[in-house]
């Protein structure tokens, strides 16, 4: 396996993945990369535009659970706009370099998202914690992850904890199975949460046609296979939110 995709493949992707969130089929997608090779399972810490100050205070908290790799790394995104987010007292600051679109994919300014924040799909950059599952105390790990955002000075509006792979069921209260879908490289990987069987199944023929179109291409060939699905679980809060969000984008 190669160990990072081709720009092209990188921006063709990109471009179907928009199109699939604007279609409904997604509520979002995102893509990370890493120096070093990306662990098959994990702890996954959404920061969704948060303080800086409140992610320094998580990940100090965690150093006191216990010696364990964490990988910090940088993830573009794209995904529903939730309307909440333009009465937050800095989303002018912290949406300052996002790129906006409404649903027909033409560019919004960030004046027109405050005026219409409905309808808005945000590209941007925000970050990922990847803590790698090996053998530890999963349901100790995202009780103190979730204790720790509580203490700090700015909780999360949106937490995200995903936990990529097989692990007891449920690994904490509220926290709900979701198919994890993932096109990746060994230090790069495109990854995206699928609401439900039905949506699963109806992203699944989305995909075989989009392979269909780029069997014929000479920089960004995609075949059905790449795409690789994993267990997970979502704590509750992301999963109302991939679940609202679903059902606005339907709905529009």
């Amino acid at each position: 396996m190669h160990s990072d995709f081709t720009e092209a493949e990188r921006q063709e992707i990109t471009r179907r993945a928009l199109q699939l969130v604007k279609g409904g089929y997604i509520t979002g997608v995102n893509f990370i990369r890493s120096e070093k090779p990306l662990p098959p399972t994990a702890v996954i810490v959404h920061y969704l535009q948060d303080s800086k100050e409140q992610i320094h205070f998580v990940c100090e908290e965690l150093k006191k659970f216990g010696t364990f790799e964490m990988l910090m790394l940088p993830r573009i995104t794209q995904y529903v706009f939730d309307s909440s987010y333009v009465k937050k007292r800095n989303f002018l600051q912290e949406y300052q370099t996002a790129t906006f679109v409404d649903e027909t994919l033409f560019p919004k300014s960030i004046a027109d998202v405050v005026q219409r924040p409905q309808g808005t799909i945000v590209i941007t950059e925000e970050m990922d914690l990847l803590i790698p599952l090996e053998a530890r105390d999963i349901s100790a790990l995202v009780q103190h992850i979730q204790d720790a955002d509580r203490a700090g000075p700015s909780q999360w509006r949106h937490p995200a904890i995903i936990v990529k792979g097989n692990a007891p069921v449920p690994i904490a209260p509220g926290f709900v199975a979701k198919d994890y879908a993932s096109i990746s490289r060994t230090q790069a990987e495109f990854y995206s949460l699928v609401a439900d069987e039905l949506r699963k199944q109806r992203l699944l023929k989305r995909l075989e046609a989009i392979c269909q179109q780029l069997q014929s291409s000479t920089q960004a060939q995609l075949v059905q296979d790449a795409v690789l699905w994993f267990p997970s679980q979502i704590n509750p809060e992301l999963n109302t939110y991939i679940n609202e969000n679903q059902q606005r984008l339907e709905s529009e």
